[in-house]
């Protein structure tokens, strides 16, 4: 996979203050960035320290403009071109490598974890590939008008995970499971012969 950026994009880039050396990290990363026909476990080390610096240089360029809402109309392009960017290439990146990353997350599907646990995970060995969790505390405070959209990361993830017959049908399995809270109020239940839920007694 390779993508090169347009010289309309490049001066869309400089003309809204992006640094030409930041601009020229944008291009390298791109060109470095490339993914086999057919990924393994042994291609994706690389592929994801290489996207992960894409996003590293993505997130640096958006940083030198002011928060969406005080952004100028060329700041503003420029921003949402970035985001498009970096957009592009998470997609690529996941849709090859979501069943190694679901493999190596889950043990080969040893382990059931919840889709908001499984993307947290992903924060943790795919850097950049999805959010971190306090980026995505950071933005519940925002208006909608003002948010980046960072957790827009995740349901592309989770997109390329379920459109994945066996990633997807494991990853519904384990929505399925007990909540670990609900096992705790079924001890209680047992022990007691009642429980409140607040809205609902059971007896």
């Amino acid at each position: 996979m390779h993508q090169q950026l347009a010289q309309s994009e490049l001066e869309v880039l400089l003309a809204a203050g992006a640094l030409p050396p930041a601009v020229s990290e944008l291009v390298s990363a791109l060109k470095a960035l490339s993914i086999p026909e057919r990924p393994t476990r042994e291609t994706f080390y690389s592929d994801n320290r290489n996207a992960e610096a894409l996003y590293r240089i993505a997130d640096c360029l958006l940083a030198t403009w002011p928060a969406r809402p005080e952004r100028d109309a060329t700041q503003a392009s420029a921003a949402e071109m970035v985001k498009g960017i970096a957009r592009h290439v998470r997609n690529r990146f996941a849709r090859s490598y979501a069943r190694v990353i679901y493999e190596l997350i889950t043990d080969d599907y040893r382990r059931f974890l919840r889709a908001k646990e499984l993307v947290y995970k992903v924060a943790e060995i795919c850097p950049g590939l999805c959010p971190r969790e306090e980026q995505v505390r950071a933005e519940l405070g925002v208006r909608l008008a003002d948010k980046e959209g960072v957790e827009i990361a995740q349901t592309d993830l989770l997109s390329h995970v379920l459109s994945c017959k066996d990633t997807g049908t494991h990853l519904v399995h384990a929505m399925l499971q007990p909540l670990p809270a609900s096992r705790d109020y079924l001890d209680k239940f047992r022990r007691d012969g009642r429980l409140d839920l607040g809205p609902a007694q059971v007896e």
